[in-house]
């Protein structure tokens, strides 16, 4: 409702078009005189302060009844002054509609261009001032298309570009241009000349400064930031792609990585689980029926709840694997993903976002399910060898299981480890988890390997090599449907796997993150107790089965080792045992701190894991030392 210019005396804000930040302003900057000049009826952006703020705003009425006063007095230079202001204020702009015709955006669809252009920014630059610059350093993620006026092109360090010669830069010769002389290296710009086109798909130029454009004369220009860009694409219902856009993105690629050649292909494709051993022509024929997609650094592969229709494959760059809004896993080249979308009449809806790194573009290998079946029909042999995951399943399709027999649901109700659990945080939890598939022979998990995830097995059987008793229910060698493993690691009671799980056949897996389930019972703090018990009771088992091997006599004395109480009685020993109280403190937590160790007055006993200690920073020389489980012979 506050039509002037806005200035920012204190404090930061957002700016923001249709609830996603378009970029931020800072203290002693201005917003606004587009609505000042009555350029736009209504503010095409949102203002959100992220602190608290200080604003002053110049209002256009009062502004334009003041000017209009000024000419009214007698000539003088003040006097004229305020005509050429009040020339400009009163000014017709007529940009009411704008229609982006620029080439990157050539080939999406014409309604969702359309849309575009109902989320941009408007700015007004006045002579002189700079529109757009090519830098890494200063260089804002938006494409600005010229409406009104006429701009100059300079160039600060043109050895800076040299290198960009053949890498498709194209905001230094947009539409409209009319070169002038190669020894002046500038250009002048008309309405309808575009300019950041490679910013806006995330690609940077090299060198530390380059060209910018100087307004000539009062200039409009429309911003079509990139956040936004790639909010509308994520937004839309249908997948898009630009001819232009995947070709600067190629590109880029192929600057840092080889491009897979057709051999280059097919041992690419070999490599992935499910064509792992097959026979050449197959993959020779199956090589051709993978789409190759480009996609922006941020862009969205694939949406979480959205039935998913084709198996994806890393093939450059990389991919972020979102869960609730929180990254589990990162793809890199040669990982796939939505492999289950190849099953026969399944309805695979991905529990993940697919999102690629916002350190660069990435290139993924798609395969149909459509494609993937027509193929395998001219392949008896690998239809054969591909029975399981082809089989029909004789079970009515229900939600929890695929119709080729893969089943990837277990209530996780069921188990031990989540009884006593809310309702809340179990549903929670089950919408969140993970759906794998592993093919035979696939290793699920390595011993030594950082893992704190917790699987579940819905169909298939895994074996477990090097089992450890925190890692089967069952401490079952092999086991199938409904057993578990990892629940140490989920429970924070050990970073690295400590055995090794190895598909033995067609294995549905649910797999529960650490990050989901700290998110789940932040939503929950409730049940934050329940795993705590369990951790402590873990920890606590794990102490006395150790103290148990030693023959020590910690099992039925928990206080013999502790020096204070070597010399008491047993029977004093034990009573006061009965008076201890267990307690978990996980990673990075404090034991206790120099205030309340004095008013706990209480005796801390590590059982098991290690603590930092540290003396108080006041005292002249600080003393570290690291505590561990007295053993008994110290």
């Amino acid at each position: 409702g506050l039509g002037g210019l806005v200035l920012l005396r204190h404090g930061s804000a957002t700016l923001e078009i249709g609830g996603v930040q378009a970029r931020q302003v800072v203290e002693g900057t201005t917003f606004g005189l587009e609505m000042l000049l009555g350029v736009r009826p209504v503010w095409a952006v949102a203002a959100r302060c992220t602190t608290p703020c200080d604003m002053q705003l110049l209002h256009r009425s009062r502004l334009l009844a003041h000017v209009r006063e000024l000419c009214r007095r007698e000539e003088d230079p003040e006097t004229s002054a305020a005509r050429q202001l009040l020339n400009l204020l009163t000014s017709s702009w007529n940009q009411d509609a704008v229609t982006l015709s620029a080439p990157i955006l050539s080939g999406y669809d014409p309604q969702f261009v359309s849309s575009l252009a109902l989320a941009l920014e408007f700015r007004v630059s006045l002579c002189g001032q700079r529109l757009w610059q090519e830098s890494n350093g200063n260089r804002e993620e938006s494409l600005l298309v010229l409406l009104h006026g006429s701009c100059t092109e300079k160039e600060i360090a043109p050895r800076s570009l040299g290198g960009l010669a053949g890498k498709g830069v194209t905001a230094a010769e947009p539409s409209g241009v009319k070169p002038a002389s190669r020894k002046s290296t500038m250009c002048l710009f008309k309405p309808g000349a575009c300019f950041g086109e490679k910013s806006l798909v995330g690609l940077c130029g090299s060198g530390s400064s380059g060209k910018f454009v100087v307004a000539k004369t009062v200039c409009i220009t429309a911003v079509l930031h990139r956040a936004v860009f790639l909010h509308a694409l994520d937004r839309h219902p249908s997948e898009q792609h630009s001819p232009e856009v995947s070709r600067l993105l190629m590109q880029e690629l192929s600057q840092s990585e080889r491009t897979l050649d057709q051999k280059g292909r097919i041992q690419f494709i070999k490599s992935l689980p499910l064509f792992s051993g097959r026979n050449m022509l197959f993959l020779a024929a199956i090589s051709e029926k993978f789409a190759s997609r480009f996609f922006m650094a941020g862009q969205l592969v694939g949406r979480a709840g959205v039935e998913a229709k084709a198996m994806l494959a890393v093939a450059q760059g990389e991919v972020l694997v979102n869960i609730a809004d929180i990254t589990v896993r990162r793809l890199r080249q040669g990982s796939s993903a939505n492999v289950i979308a190849l099953a026969r009449g399944g309805h695979y809806m991905p529990r993940h976002d697919l999102v690629s790194s916002t350190q660069g573009p990435c290139e993924i290998l798609q395969l149909t399910n459509s494609a993937f079946w027509e193929t395998l029909a001219d392949f008896p042999a690998e239809q054969w060898c591909l029975s399981d995951f082809a089989a029909e399943s004789d079970e009515p399709c229900e939600e929890n299981l695929m119709p080729t027999g893969l089943v990837t649901h277990f209530d996780i109700a069921l188990l031990s480890l989540f009884r006593g659990c809310s309702t809340a945080l179990l549903r929670w939890l089950q919408r969140y988890m993970e759906i794998a598939v592993f093919f035979p022979g696939d290793v699920i998990i390595e011993e030594g390997k950082p893992d704190q995830c917790l699987y579940i097995v819905c169909s298939g059987a895994v074996a477990i090599d090097g089992c450890h008793h925190g890692y089967n229910e069952g401490h079952e060698r092999s086991f199938g449907r409904g057993s578990v493993f990892g629940a140490e690691g989920i429970l924070g009671v050990t970073e690295q796997a400590h055995a090794t799980a190895t598909a033995l056949q067609l294995t549905g897996l649910q797999i529960l993150h650490p990050q989901v389930l700290s998110r789940g019972l932040e939503l929950h703090p409730g049940d934050a107790m329940h795993f705590s018990h369990m951790a402590l009771a873990r920890l606590l088992s794990d102490d006395m089965k150790r103290a148990a091997a030693r023959g020590d006599g910690e099992l039925d004395d928990p206080l013999l080792r502790v020096p204070l109480f070597a010399a008491c009685g047993k029977d004093f020993r034990l009573e006061l045992a009965e008076f201890l109280c267990p307690r978990l403190v996980r990673r990075g937590e404090f034991l206790i701190t120099a205030d309340t160790v004095h008013a706990e007055q209480s005796l801390c006993i590590l059982h098991c894991g290690s603590a930092r200690s540290e003396e108080l920073p006041r005292r002249s020389s600080m003393a570290v030392g690291e505590l561990r489980p007295r053993p008994m012979n110290a």
